[in-house]
């Protein structure tokens, strides 16, 4: 048979596809990576949140041993809760707060009907340091303290 003859003759030879490349990868792949990101962050803000409360309630639990005078544990305290609703909430909403309008805060996030900052022992922290010296149980005190920051955790 004359090759010219023949139609298979004609074609031409068999060639393979491009190798597949990595990049750019699979919608499927990309899914992945935002599933796997989003959990890795979700993660690391819970550790972060519960990080800080670690350390919170452990800072607490060393001024509740400190052996210095009352007015040093309450302005310890005071330091220690300040800092923590600093970590916790945005610096414009808090950190501008004194007073009446923190201890109104303070009670708004604990959530008793009591309001145990404005009208209980908490009140010393709205009065100061340089206000009229206010005698109060400190072990209630730390109580109060240790139930806020159990009670507040990070937003976000």
């Amino acid at each position: 048979m004359n090759p010219m003859q023949d139609p298979l003759a004609q074609l031409r030879p068999l060639h393979s596809p491009d190798p597949i490349t990595w990049w750019p990868p699979a919608p499927g792949w990309w899914l992945l990576v935002l599933v796997i990101g989003t959990l890795i962050g979700l993660i690391v803000w819970q550790l972060r949140r519960t990080k800080l409360k670690r350390a919170a309630l452990l800072e607490l639990k060393q001024i509740r041993a400190m052996q210095v005078s009352g007015e040093e544990k309450i302005r310890s305290l005071s330091l220690l809760l300040k800092r923590y609703v600093l970590a916790i909430y945005p610096g414009k909403e808090v950190a501008s707060l004194t007073g009446e309008s923190w201890l109104r805060f303070l009670d708004q996030r604990l959530g008793q009907p009591s309001k145990p900052f404005q009208k209980g022992v908490g009140q010393v922290f709205g009065i100061g340091l340089y206000g009229p010296k206010i005698e109060c149980d400190l072990d209630q005190l730390c109580g109060l303290v240790s139930q806020w920051i159990k009670k507040n955790r990070s937003k976000g």
